[in-house]
């Protein structure tokens, strides 16, 4: 018994440090023009936020841009022709021709290598080109070109804009009544909690999003779950994990058109630049399109909501709260069960002591400001849960940092082999903590375990 309980925790071992292991064990690849920009001492990673972060200096100078540093300022700026890049580091803010933009994770500085490491897309397209992404077995391949920018650029987007053209929004909110995938459970946006009430009953739980409205949340058949976003008594938001066979990317992007590279409010631009997801403006609704990476690039989820609730939100991340903290773990756990049900696993069942024991971690991570499945004290995460009085023949920990919502942790999860292990292993019982603070601004951390 005593060699069956010690192979349990071995294999658990291997999915812990393989779930923290995946991405940056994966060798990055940049090829500018077709000719590959050598990394002299400092390599590309993915940071916790699944983004691809490389030294500044290499690729822009790959694509023909002058780099310069300024320590005083901490500031590092890109110039090619009349484009003009700017970052801070420790800042998500930066400038394109004086033009303010947010990005979604920071510029970091490594002392210890003397290098700026930012996300490749931002600066890239900043300059005008075009960045790709590709995987092959082992690696992550990011192709730029810098001889033609594609129709999907960042100043095709900004004409689109400037066009403001009403028969194409027409013809937008046309599609938003025809296709399928803007309704979920006979619900659409503008519906009354009156005709929700009578088609689904009373939400199981109701609680804080990170926008302008609450979730009203159906999660007592994870077969039929669904999230309602209700403002004023009707519906504003959904999210749809159940009714999606047989869309891809390809199907979503010959459908609604090139995704948005920026959500603009007021005069800062917020980029969207993830492998993850896809993100439309159609009518006056934004449309996220999350994909499968592993199943061929299947939509998993989509969330729709209208684009003033959207404009509520400036930056990435809400206000923080303890009533949104909480919200956010809880619907973690229900999207693991409602993706476990929809591939034949069982239910896990909710833990007090590991989501106590998880969100102590989440909140040690943000205080302390750092990111890691081994605590500051050197302690495991089997070490913190033994600790905490919990006892288990295997178990496992994901986490996450930097996503601003449940349901892009998530996913984010989903599309790295290791943690898509965990969320799909033979565990029984998953407790999720969360906390707001640090660098990334959020951290999460899910404990699975079985007895």
């Amino acid at each position: 018994m005593r060699k069956i309980v010690q192979l349990c925790l071995m294999i658990a071992i291997l999915i812990i440090f393989t779930a923290y292991a995946d991405a940056n064990e994966r060798e990055i690849r940049i090829y500018v023009d077709g000719k590959q920009v050598n990394f002299i001492d400092a390599k590309p990673y993915i940071d916790s936020n699944y983004r691809t972060m490389v030294p500044v200096r290499f690729p822009a100078e790959a694509v023909g841009a002058e780099v310069s540093w300024d320590n005083h300022q901490q500031k590092v700026t890109a110039i090619k022709n009349d484009r003009i890049v700017e970052l801070t580091a420790g800042s998500r803010e930066y400038n394109v021709n004086g033009l303010k933009m947010m990005m979604d994770t920071e510029m970091v500085y490594n002392s210890s290598l003397y290098r700026n490491f930012v996300p490749i897309r931002f600066v890239l397209e900043g300059l005008g080109a075009k960045v790709d992404w590709a995987r092959d077995d082992n690696d992550i391949i990011v192709y730029v070109y810098t001889d033609s920018v594609s129709g999907d650029s960042l100043d095709e987007q900004v004409k689109y804009e400037k066009q403001n053209n009403q028969e194409k929004q027409e013809a937008a909110q046309d599609v938003i009544v025809k296709n399928s995938i803007f309704s979920v459970s006979a619900i659409s946006i503008g519906d009354s909690l009156t005709s929700v009430n009578e088609k689904l009953g009373a939400a199981n739980r109701i609680e804080p999003s990170i926008y302008d409205y609450n979730w009203h949340v159906y999660n007592s058949d994870y077969n039929k779950y669904v999230k309602l976003g209700i403002k004023n008594n009707r519906v504003v938001s959904f999210l749809n994990v159940i009714e999606l066979d047989g869309y891809t990317r390809t199907s979503i992007r010959k459908e609604l058109g090139s995704p948005l590279k920026y959500i603009q409010i007021n005069n800062t631009r917020y980029m969207q630049s993830s492998s993850d997801y896809d993100v439309f403006l159609v009518g006056n609704n934004y449309v996220y399109v999350y994909y499968d990476q592993h199943e061929n690039d299947e939509v998993i989820a989509i969330k729709l909501l209208e684009r003033a609730s959207r404009d509520s939100l400036r930056g990435f991340l809400p206000q923080p709260t303890n009533e949104l903290k909480n919200a956010l773990s809880l619907q973690i756990f229900d999207l693991a069960n409602a993706m476990r049900v929809s591939k034949g696993l069982s239910v896990l069942r909710w833990s007090d002591a590991a989501a106590f024991t998880s969100e102590k971690h989440s909140i040690d991570m943000a205080t302390k400001d750092y990111f890691s499945h081994t605590n500051l004290q050197g302690l495991s995460p089997f070490d913190r849960m033994r600790n905490d009085g919990i006892s288990f023949r295997g178990a496992a920990e994901n986490l996450a940092a930097g996503q601003p919502d449940a349901i892009t942790a998530h996913v984010g999860w989903m599309n790295s082999w290791g943690h898509r292990e965990a969320l799909i292993s033979n565990q029984q019982f998953l407790g999720v903590g969360t906390a707001y603070g640090g660098s990334y601004g959020v951290y999460y951390t899910q404990k699975f375990f079985s007895r």
